[in-house]
């Protein structure tokens, strides 16, 4: 190389790094411009290994996040890509137990504990659904009359029902027009400013039901869903669908429901009278009856609660069955505790705790009866008042091995096949006891 080249090169470099010094300059210039028209006041701080630095004068929000959804809608993978099989996949594929359909009788405890699953099952649904983004259609919107393109409104505000919430409140109709709403109207704008439709959405919340429902009641369901236009199909519509066949909706299941509920028995119909399977038992019916009765002012029956008080006074646990002996200090405790504060306050009773307090008979004060149920389980759990009174000394029952309090043999008495003798058990019971009292229990 030249040099003559050389010096070419070396003035070609010399004058980058010129403009390049330049540059910074007319940069740093433009900040401390900027700094002065729109002084900022950022303070660095360090939590572990993490520096971060906010402007305390003028601060940015980030925006704000969905918790409990994994997967955003505006970030669909590409269509037929590896990574939107997989995500296709894990919408389908099995994560809890199937629906199943309930039967008719609802006087019993064992159809009590279907109706539990059904709700646990819905919940879980819901959560997929939320942890996919696909919850929107599920806001059941009603087309106008005159205009199937425009929405109602009340006030001014599009007017909706949220369908896992009100399911028993819409009709198939309706949810099938939201459906076709959906499907030829609403449009989102992806993260690459595409226009985007809902027809993802309605097609693999649909999908996701095939692993999800017991295969002799989906095909009774899909065989109705698939006489709906295509148009207005979709999961919002299958789900209705299921749940018309799975919930009991009428004013004879619901009477059935709160006489069954009211007087269920711990004792002898709860096995190993675990206190939590018994409030998710009866909370799950509680909330069905609540729907039912679709009464705004009166959600509950007359004395509902004060019934279901009586309900928790059925166990083998003396102490618990009367747990006012301390109900002032587990009153303030659960009605401070963490699981209630969303009920935003802690009045639950009509009275005071040092009078005589009447549980008021709503939706909050049913919650804080489970809570308080709860707390008071666990406490007697962990002191072991609880296994000494309703079982054994050393893995083994008062009569040497297991035995039923009600016919004597070798079972549990909620296992016992014949009738109930409730002066039977409650001798036994008592007996058992003073077995427990001469060993040194309590």
């Amino acid at each position: 190389m030249s040099s003559d080249t050389d010096a070419t090169l070396e003035g070609v470099a010399a004058a980058a790094a010129l403009a390049e010094s330049e540059l910074d300059k007319a940069v740093r210039e433009l900040n401390e411009d900027a700094s002065i028209m729109n002084p900022s006041n950022q303070t660095t701080y360090k939590v572990g290994t993490l520096s971060f630095s906010v402007d305390t004068d003028n601060p940015t929000v980030n925006p704000p996040t969905q918790v409990g959804r994994l997967y955003t809608k505006e970030h669909r993978p590409d269509v037929g890509s590896k990574e939107e099989k997989e995500l296709i996949t894990s919408i389908t594929v099995n994560q809890y137990g199937e629906f199943k359909m309930m039967t008719t009788n609802v006087t019993d405890a064992e159809n009590l504990k279907n109706n539990l699953s059904i709700t646990q099952r819905l919940q879980l649904t819901q959560d997929c659904f939320e942890r996919y983004d696909l919850l929107d259609p599920c806001n059941i919107i009603f087309p106008s009359e005159n205009n199937s393109a425009i929405p109602l409104t009340e006030d001014g505000v599009v007017k909706f029902r949220d369908l896992f919430t009100h399911h028993r409140r819409l009709s198939v109709p309706e949810v099938a027009a939201s459906c076709k709403y959906y499907q030829k109207y609403i449009t989102y704008q992806g993260s690459d400013n595409s226009k985007c439709t809902f027809a993802k959405e309605l097609i693999w919340s649909y999908s996701h039901f095939r692993t999800h429902v017991e295969s002799s009641l989906y095909e009774n369901v899909n065989a109705v869903f698939k006489m709906f236009p295509p148009v207005q199909q979709g999961g919002p519509l299958f789900l209705k669908l299921l749940l018309d066949q799975l919930v009991v909706s009428n004013e004879a299941s619901l009477e059935a429901l709160v006489v069954t509920t009211t007087t269920y028995d711990i004792k002898t119909m709860s096995k190993d009278e675990d206190i939590i399977e018994v409030i998710k038992l009866l909370s799950s019916i509680t909330d069905t009856i609540i729907a039912i009765r679709d009464d705004t002012k009166h959600p509950l029956p007359e004395k509902y609660l004060q019934k279901i008080l009586k309900v928790f006074q059925t166990t083998s646990v003396e102490k618990f069955n009367t747990s006012d002996l301390v109900f002032n200090r587990r009153y303030k405790k659960t009605a401070n505790s963490t699981a209630l504060t969303a009920l935003g306050g802690d009045k639950f009773f009509s009275g005071s705790a040092s009078t005589n307090l009447q549980l008021d008979n709503n939706p909050a004060s049913a919650a804080f009866l489970w809570q308080f149920a709860r707390e008071t389980y666990r406490e007697f759990k962990e002191n072991g008042v609880w296994d000494a009174a309703t079982r054994t000394i050393d893995g083994s029952s008062f009569f040497g091995t297991i035995r039923c309090w009600n016919c004597d043999g070798p079972h549990n008495v909620q296992e016992c096949p014949e009738a109930i003798d409730n002066d039977r058990v409650d001798r036994n019971r008592a007996a058992y006891k003073d077995k427990v009292a001469r060993n040194g229990g309590s």
